[in-house]
């Protein structure tokens, strides 16, 4: 599976201009294909092992909590991210790479059920008809954010995790 999502990345690399942000894929794994984009101006890995190569930074880990202090409003074009890496902290990373994105997020290994329903709260349009299933693909040039509204959303969705957890734990 994860050899897969390798090859669908290297297909859409070709397309990005500009600024990414890659989350939980490995740089050895994509670094031809990155550096065979000229229009590709920064690049940035997270979450993996890597060493500083020519377009890319190193692949150190930060804490997804914090994406929003690190890169500023609006400031990357595309993120691609491994779901598996932020389940963890879904509910930061939605309302943080909805800030920081400015044209369009790649989900790939989506197993939350609410990921869509959470996305649309701000506005988005989500294409997730592509020929792989494990692939959606966010537009966020028409998005939002209201600080407000955020943190509604997000008290309202860790309420939800608690309660879940909590009714798990008495079910069991």
């Amino acid at each position: 599976m994860v050899i897969g999502m390798i090859e669908e990345l290297k297909k859409i690399i070709p397309k990005l201009k500009g600024k990414i942000l890659i989350i939980g894929f490995d740089y050895d794994k994509l670094n031809q294909a990155i550096n065979k984009n000229n229009n590709i101006t920064y690049c940035d890995f997270l979450n993996s092992v890597s060493n500083n190569k020519e377009k890319a930074t190193s692949g150190l880990t930060l804490n997804i909590r914090k994406l929003k202090k690190k890169y500023k409003k609006k400031k990357l074009d595309y993120i691609l991210v491994n779901m598996d890496e932020v389940n963890k902290y879904i509910n930061y990373f939605i309302k943080d790479s909805i800030y920081i994105c400015q044209k369009k997020i790649y989900v790939f290994n989506n197993t939350n059920p609410d990921l869509i329903k959470n996305y649309k709260r701000y506005e988005v349009s989500i294409n997730n008809d592509l020929k792989n299933d494990n692939l959606i693909e966010i537009d966020t040039t028409n998005a939002f954010n209201k600080i407000l509204m955020d943190k509604v959303y997000f008290i309202s969705d860790t309420l939800l995790n608690l309660l879940n957890k909590i009714s798990d734990f008495l079910v069991s």
